[in-house]
């Protein structure tokens, strides 16, 4: 039965994390270069790695995945765009969970948006070379002239992501604890503790 809990309770999780993705990233919206009107700057991708930090890796690609369907049905979203942007965050939220392990440390979870950060960024040059030539047509030439924007641009949303996990860094230790108990209940063993043998 409380397996059965824990399951509901990460659907459950994953669902809102989703939803409150897809509020942000239409809600709070803006551009940041003037040259590259198209990229928007937005918070969508916060609650999908704070999904990642409280629950798992794959949560937190479930809870993406579910946001980019959600933003398909309820407001027709462009499926180039969503796929892009899919990719694009599911190789940034695929490292940043794999270099912190479940560690939400400040030390760690720098650790995980830099190397991110920087995986992001190089895999940003192939996916809109193949995306926008699909998407627009555009030319490769088009494409690399863009890529001085493209590029940072990811960059900056790695780097927004960082801001918000250190400024609640305490409180997603709390919720890590709360979201997976049995995992947070497991203490490792102390290596100087003796264990008794029985015949």
């Amino acid at each position: 039965m409380e397996r059965q809990n824990r399951k509901i309770r990460r659907m459950v999780i994953i669902s809102l994390m989703a939803a409150a993705s897809v509020i942000l990233a239409k809600t709070l919206k803006f551009p940041i270069f003037p040259a590259a009107p198209f990229l928007k700057m937005d918070a969508g991708e916060i609650p999908l790695v704070i999904t990642a930090c409280i629950l798992s890796t794959w949560d937190g690609l479930a809870a993406l995945l579910l946001k980019e369907f959600l933003s398909l049905l309820l407001f027709g979203t462009n499926p180039f765009g969503l796929a892009a942007d899919f990719l694009a965050c599911g190789v940034f939220l695929l490292v940043f969970s794999l270099v912190i392990c479940g560690r939400v440390s400040p030390k760690w979870l720098l650790a995980g948006i830099t190397a991110g950060a920087l995986v992001r960024m190089a895999a940003a040059i192939p996916i809109n070379l193949i995306i926008l030539q699909l998407q627009y047509g555009s030319t490769a030439e088009a494409i690399w002239a863009q890529m001085i924007y493209i590029i940072p641009f990811n960059g900056l949303k790695c780097l927004l992501d960082g801001v918000c996990l250190a400024v609640f860094s305490k409180q997603l230790q709390h919720l890590r604890h709360k979201a997976s108990p049995a995992k947070s209940a497991e203490k490792p063993r102390d290596a100087g503790t003796k264990t008794a043998v029985h015949p």
